[in-house]
């Protein structure tokens, strides 16, 4: 392929890599001259069975800043993080449908993908923080937008 006199080939973009583990796991490169991408927004995967509270729990996060992915059930959830290596905050209610619930399903996500966090909630069940592996925490049913998000920022 021929190049015209004094034209440079094309470059890739470079990304900065984050002080952070949450971005530690995404393939990035080091930082070049060049004009350098913004870093993504943390991933947060939602797993909850209530459609609604599915909705206005995304809804919550985006409006601070996260992105949002959403599963209904463990089984699901786990068909996500096997696609998304960039997910960072795992926030799961404690109780799902099927045979895996939320407990259940950290301790899953905690072996298999250590470095995510771990935030479980529920409106039926009071969960002590040290059930919950790798300093996951615990966030009771109702809650708005300020405890969601500044539980999220916390583990981050």
């Amino acid at each position: 392929m021929r190049r015209r006199r004094g034209a440079q080939a094309a470059r890739p973009v470079a990304t900065p890599v984050s002080a952070t583990r949450c971005f530690s796991r995404a393939r990035q490169r080091p930082p070049s001259t060049e004009t350098v991408r913004p870093l993504t927004k943390p991933l947060v995967l939602i797993v909850e069975d209530e459609p609604l509270v599915r909705i206005v729990a995304a809804s919550m996060l985006q409006d601070a800043g996260f992105d949002t992915l959403e599963a209904a059930s463990a089984d699901h959830a786990l068909r996500v993080l096997e696609g998304r290596p960039d997910v960072c905050v795992l926030f799961s209610d404690v109780q799902l449908p099927g045979v895996m619930d939320g407990l259940h399903l950290a301790a899953a996500v905690h072996d298999r993908w250590p470095s995510i966090k771990l935030l479980l909630t529920s409106g039926g069940v009071n969960v002590g923080n040290d059930e919950i592996p790798h300093d996951g925490r615990f966030l009771p049913k109702p809650y708005d937008a300020s405890q969601i998000v500044g539980a999220v920022r916390a583990m981050l």
